[in-house]
C-alpha cells in the first residue's frame, strides 16, 4: 500500500502532516510507532501520531497536492477522522495549527470521503444504528431463505397461473427431483378442477345424515333426533331463578350498584357501545377510579364547604403517631370526645409551631397524626376525631360474601348492637363473583361506604360507613349496626351483593362518567364529541357542587350549621386557612 491519502493543501511552501482518530466516543488516536494501535491522547505522544504528507509536485507556494500513506497495520474498514496541521517546527508539535478535518472511509485497500462510502450511517461512532444492524441482518437471512430463487416474481407467477411457466423458474422449482407443472398444479389449474361440492358432499362435510336413511352415529341429525320433544313443542322458554341465585350469578356487580350505573353512563356519553365494546369493564375501573379524585378536587374547590369525611382515633399515652385513611387530602378539623359520648366535644385541637413554648400539640404529616408528648400524656383513653377533605383514591370494588361459607376466604357478615363488622373476600374471590380490587393499604377504606345491595329476600339497600379497616384480616369496621333481617342466621345459603364506594349521592355517578367520556374521547381525537361532553361536565358539576353547598343545611362558614359544643366558629376559620 502506498499513497492512500490524497488532499489539496492550500499553501506549498508549508509542511503539513495527518493524524487518524476514531470516530467513536472514546476518540483514540493512531500510534504510528511500533504498538501501531489506538491509543487515549497523550500530549507527549504528538510527534507518534504524525503521518508524513510529501508534495506530489514540489511548489514554493499556491495550492499543492499531498499524499501519504496509510497505516499497514490500520486494517480496520470504517469511519476515521482525518486531520491535517501545519508544522511549524523541525517535528510535529502540540502547537502546530489545524489546516483541515475529513471524514473518511477506509474499506481496507481504498480510502475515500466519507459521502462516497456506500455505507454512509453515521458522523460519530464506531458501529453503525442498533435498527440498521437488525435491518442488515434480516436482510441477510431473507436473502439465504430466497438462496435458489433467480427472480421470485416468475416463482410466484408459476405458482399461480397455468400459462406456461418460465424456464428457469421451473427448473429451480423441481430441482432435486420435482415434477411440478403449472397447466396441472398450478393455483388455477386447481381452481379449475374444483367444481364445487354437491348437496351431499356439504352434508358429508358438516357430518350430517345421508339425503335418505338412518342418520349416522354422532351427526348433527342424530344429535337433533336426542333433543327431547317438548323443547321443539315449546320453543320459547321462560327461565327462572331465584333472589340468591340472581345474586350469586352476578359477575360484573349489582344492576344498581355505582358501578354498573357508572360503565353505562360512560359508555352513552362516549358513544361506546356494550356489546363488542372497545373498552372493557376493567379498564373503565380504571378511570373511573382515577375520576373520583378529579371530581372529588373540583367539587372542594367550588363549594364552600367540601364534602368531608371523618375519622376516630382512640388516643392512647404510649402511642403518639396514628396513620389516617390515604384518601385524606386536607385537614378541616381535630376534635376529642369522651369515649362513649361522641356528641359533645370537649376540646379542639389546633397545629402550633414546633418551636412554640407549650409545645406543637398535634401536627398532620399527610396521612399522619402526630401529638406532642404533653397533649397524649393528657388525652389518654379519648377519642380523636378528624375531619377532612377525601381524595377519592381508593381501590373500588363489588363482589358477593357467602354466608354459608365458614371459610372466611369468601368473606363474612356480624351484627352487633351498636356496629356491624364485615370480613372481606380475597381477591381471588372477588375476581370470582365481582369486578374491582382489594384496597390493601391500611385504613384505606376509612371514611368509605360498604354498600348492600341484596341480601336473600332482604333486596334493599342498606349503606354503613366504614369507622375502621384492618388490612390484615380484610375486616371493616360498620357503624351503626345493619337493620334486622340483613344477616342471615349461621349456614344459611344466602349470598350478601356489596360495594365499596365514596359517600357520594347517586346524582355524582354521573358527573364522573362525563369526566371518563371527555377523556377517553379527547384521546380518540374528537373534538366535536369532547367539546359537547365537556361542557355537559361543567353543567353537572356545578348542580353537584350546589347540593354539596347544601348537604344538612350548611351555610357558608359553618360545619353544622352552626356551633357545636366547645367548637363554635372552629370550622370555618380552618376551611378560610384551607382555601
Amino acid at each position: 500500500m502506498a499513497n492512500e491519502i490524497q488532499i489539496i493543501h492550500d499553501d506549498g511552501a508549508e509542511t503539513v502532516y495527518a493524524i487518524i482518530r476514531e470516530t467513536a466516543a472514546t476518540g483514540k488516536w493512531w500510534h504510528i510507532p511500533a504498538t501501531a494501535e489506538f491509543i487515549t491522547f497523550a500530549a507527549a505522544q504528538w510527534a507518534h501520531y504524525a503521518i508524513t504528507l510529501t508534495e506530489v509536485d514540489a511548489a514554493a507556494s499556491g495550492n499543492v497536492a499531498v499524499q501519504g500513506t496509510w497505516p499497514a497495520a490500520l486494517t480496520t474498514a470504517g469511519f476515521y477522522w482525518l486531520d491535517v496541521y501545519v508544522q511549524a517546527g523541525a517535528n510535529p508539535a502540540q502547537i502546530d495549527n489545524p489546516a483541515a478535518s475529513y471524514l473518511m472511509y477506509w474499506n481496507g485497500t481504498t480510502l475515500t470521503p466519507a459521502g462516497g462510502a456506500a455505507d454512509v450511517r453515521q458522523i460519530e461512532g464506531s458501529a453503525p444504528a442498533a435498527a440498521d444492524v437488525a435491518k442488515e441482518s434480516s436482510v441477510g437471512a431473507i436473502a439465504t431463505i430466497l438462496a435458489g430463487i433467480t427472480s421470485l416474481a416468475n416463482w410466484l407467477r408459476g405458482l399461480y397461473r397455468k400459462d406456461t411457466i418460465n424456464s428457469t423458474a421451473l427448473s429451480e422449482i423441481n430441482s432435486g427431483g420435482g415434477a411440478y407443472s403449472a397447466t396441472t398444479d398450478s393455483n388455477e389449474a386447481l381452481a379449475d378442477k374444483t367444481g364445487g361440492l354437491t348437496a351431499q358432499q356439504t352434508r358429508d362435510a358438516l357430518k350430517l345424515a345421508p339425503s335418505t336413511g338412518t342418520p349416522a352415529a354422532g351427526s348433527i341429525d342424530a344429535e337433533m333426533d336426542n333433543v327431547p320433544a317438548n323443547v321443539w313443542a315449546n320453543p320459547v322458554r321462560t327461565l327462572t331463578m331465584s333472589a340468591a341465585e340472581a345474586a350469586a350469578a352476578m359477575t360484573g356487580g349489582a344492576s344498581n350498584s355505582f358501578l354498573t350505573r357508572t360503565r353505562a353512563n360512560i359508555r352513552e356519553f362516549a358513544g361506546e357501545p356494550g356489546i363488542h365494546a372497545k373498552y372493557s369493564d376493567a379498564r373503565l375501573l380504571d378511570w373511573i377510579e382515577m375520576a373520583f379524585s378529579k371530581v372529588f378536587g373540583a367539587l372542594s374547590r367550588r363549594a364552600d364547604n367540601p364534602i368531608c369525611m371523618t375519622y376516630d382515633i382512640t388516643l392512647s399515652s404510649g402511642q403518639p403517631h396514628y396513620q389516617l385513611p390515604p384518601t385524606c387530602q386536607r385537614v378541616l378539623q381535630a376534635q376529642v370526645f369522651t369515649a362513649g359520648d361522641m356528641d359533645n366535644p370537649v376540646w379542639e385541637l389546633h397545629p402550633r409551631a414546633r418551636s412554640h413554648p407549650a409545645g406543637y400539640n398535634i401536627v398532620f404529616e399527610h396521612t399522619t397524626v402526630r401529638l406532642s408528648p404533653a397533649t397524649i400524656a393528657q388525652l389518654d383513653g379519648y377519642v380523636l376525631r378528624v375531619t377532612f377533605v377525601p381524595s377519592g383514591c381508593v381501590k373500588l370494588h363489588t363482589a358477593s360474601i357467602d354466608t354459608d361459607d365458614d371459610d372466611d376466604d369468601t368473606g363474612n357478615i356480624t351484627n352487633g348492637t351498636t356496629t356491624a363488622t364485615v370480613v372481606l373476600p380475597t381477591q381471588t374471590n372477588i375476581n370470582a363473583t365481582g369486578a374491582g380490587t382489594l384496597d390493601l393499604r391500611p385504613n384505606a377504606y376509612g371514611g368509605s361506604i360498604f354498600r348492600v345491595l341484596s341480601a336473600g329476600a332482604a333486596n334493599y339497600v342498606q349503606e354503613r360507613l366504614i369507622t375502621a379497616y384492618d388490612v390484615t384480616t380484610r375486616t371493616l369496621t360498620l357503624s351503626p349496626q345493619f337493620d334486622a333481617g340483613l344477616v342471615p342466621a349461621t349456614d344459611t345459603d344466602t349470598n350478601v351483593v356489596y360495594e365499596i364506594a365514596p359517600p357520594l349521592v347517586e346524582q355524582f355517578d354521573a358527573v364522573i362518567a362525563a369526566w371518563v367520556a371527555m377523556m377517553i374521547v379527547g384521546l380518540e381525537g374528537d373534538k366535536a364529541r369532547y367539546g359537547g361532553i365537556a361542557t355537559l361536565y361543567q353543567d353537572m358539576l356545578s348542580d353537584a357542587a350546589k347540593q354539596v353547598q347544601n348537604f344538612n343545611g350548611i351555610t357558608s362558614g359553618t360545619l353544622n350549621g352552626g356551633s357545636s359544643g366547645g367548637s363554635s366558629g372552629s370550622m370555618a376559620s380552618l376551611m378560610n386557612r384551607g382555601r
